[in-house]
């Protein structure tokens, strides 16, 4: 998945460099998917983006707060309900971001990134920027 993240970099590279000096981080994964999966797509992802962009790369920045049942089984409906409360910031007493990049791999309704980055933007952050590999309909 990191080499995901590279080729994004690479399409998107005029575009991102537009955004100015940012901080990168991904949507956390439940511990338990963690484990399963033996990584966080959505890290790995942000990780190579980074790397390749020669940004820093803040996987703490974001973090969950809970788990919460797989959006995918959840009818659109629930899902923005589903993710309320799922995510805290852990931005007290760094060296506050302007701007985060946050990266996930998959979107479908946007509620997962509606929170994350309504969280993000709570902690002090100015501007979010969300970007995903893929969406789905």
């Amino acid at each position: 998945m990191e080499a995901m993240g590279v080729i994004l970099a690479k399409e998107k590279h005029d575009f991102l460099m537009e955004l100015g000096k940012v901080e990168v981080c991904s949507v956390p994964s439940p511990w338990l998917r963690r484990l399963k999966r033996g990584h966080n797509p959505a890290e790995s992802l942000a990780s190579g983006l980074a790397w390749k962009l020669g940004w820093n790369f803040s996987p703490g920045i974001l973090q969950r707060a809970r788990s919460s049942p797989r959006q995918a089984f959840l009818p659109k409906t629930l899902r923005i309900k589903n993710m309320h409360g799922a995510f805290r910031s852990n931005l007290r007493g760094k060296n506050l971001p302007e701007k985060v990049l946050l990266v996930d791999d998959v979107m479908t309704t946007g509620a997962t990134l509606i929170e994350a980055v309504k969280v993000l933007k709570a902690g002090g952050v100015s501007e979010v920027f969300p970007i995903v590999l893929a969406r789905t309909p």
